[in-house]
């Protein structure tokens, strides 16, 4: 009975999911995406991901865009209508230019509304959930977020030794 416990207390140590159970787990690929079903301002969302071990979503294709557009938004709008529902992403702007928070390169995959990102004084970069959308925007806003897995293509660029 005791090594039974102890398995199983192991087991939802060393698993991301066990602490999870305000998210909503959305795959696509190759990516576990785990959206949000709380709003909290950008760098709240941050010290969230990183409390559960994750890292902050960023969207790398056309497929992960509308993945988490219909099951994401609809998980963080609790199956109520997504419009008026927005979910910060793990980018930021820098001197007017997007940067994944996670490797600090600019995006080869973005889906900015025409016109966007439009003010110096937005950093912060979110995905309307009506339209799938991104739009720069005020960090200090509450919306749901978007965390996933660490893994390939969030580690930081390894310094050349030339």
């Amino acid at each position: 009975m005791i090594r039974f416990f102890v398995t199983i207390l192991f087991l939802c140590v060393s698993s991301i999911e066990c602490n999870l159970e305000n998210f909503a787990k959305v795959s696509v690929d190759n990516k576990v995406f785990y959206v949000s079903r709380e709003k909290v301002t950008f760098l709240a969302a941050l010290r969230n991901c990183q409390e559960h071990g994750l890292v902050p979503a960023t969207v790398d294709s056309y497929t992960e865009n509308k993945a988490l557009l219909s099951s994401g938004c609809l998980a963080a709008a609790s199956g109520q209508t997504t419009t008026g529902t927005y979910l910060w992403l793990g980018y930021l702007k820098i001197q007017n230019v997007v940067h994944n928070l996670n490797t600090l390169l600019v995006p080869t995959y973005t889906n900015f509304e025409p016109g966007q990102p439009d003010k110096w004084e937005e950093f912060c970069v979110e995905m309307e959930c009506s339209d799938g959308e991104w739009h720069d925007n005020y960090c200090d806003r509450k919306y749901n977020y978007v965390c996933q897995e660490p893994g390939k293509g969030t580690e930081l660029p390894s310094e050349s030794t030339g």
